[in-house]
């Protein structure tokens, strides 16, 4: 398997874009917070809403989200762009966990507008803060792409930012029932 690395060193971000020929899935993984950066903490602190034109005019998002996830875009877009070309009939799984699930949260988005109609994109995050207000959930809703985004009871990451503004998007499972499925 070929893996592609994104990253911007300034601000320590990561991200892993690679195709699995065995399941015939691009995969996409951003990096979480790494608290031993300094630039990491500061991305998660930056949290005032700042306007984000892909989707609706009241659509908003956290600002150091947002820096955080453009700073890795471009080469995003081009590596993915080719590998979709190389493989058109490949699904695309985005994934994250924590900070790395506000990346990919934003990663799918853009996605969908970048890549064609018929490409199966699924988002699955894991201890994902909240992104952006209430338009900007309902934007991420309405995608033709499911949104899968696991929670632990107590995590205290998926509660901030403790705003009423910020709120989560996608289909909420709850990690301890979802082990309990899987072991009955």
């Amino acid at each position: 398997m070929n893996v592609t690395t994104l990253v911007n060193t300034k601000l320590n971000a990561n991200g892993y874009l690679a195709y699995n020929s065995d399941t015939s899935q691009i995969i996409l993984a951003f990096m979480g917070t790494d608290f031993m950066s300094y630039n990491n903490v500061i991305t998660n602190l930056k949290y005032f809403l700042k306007s984000y034109p892909i989707c609706e005019e009241n659509c908003k998002i956290h600002s150091g989200f947002m820096n955080h996830y453009k700073s890795l875009e471009n080469s995003l877009i081009k590596n993915i762009v080719e590998l979709n070309k190389d493989y058109p009939s490949a699904s695309v799984i985005v994934t994250g966990h924590s900070l790395g699930g506000a990346i990919a949260t934003l990663a799918r988005l853009k996605l969908e507008i970048i890549l064609p109609s018929d490409v199966n994109i699924t988002l699955i995050t894991f201890g994902s803060p909240k992104v952006g207000n209430a338009a900007f959930a309902d934007c991420m809703n309405h995608l033709r792409s499911l949104s899968y985004r696991f929670v632990r009871i107590g995590d205290f990451v998926t509660n901030l930012p403790p705003f009423p503004r910020f709120v989560h998007s996608g289909i909420e499972i709850d990690e301890a029932l979802f082990l309990d499925t899987l072991n009955p």
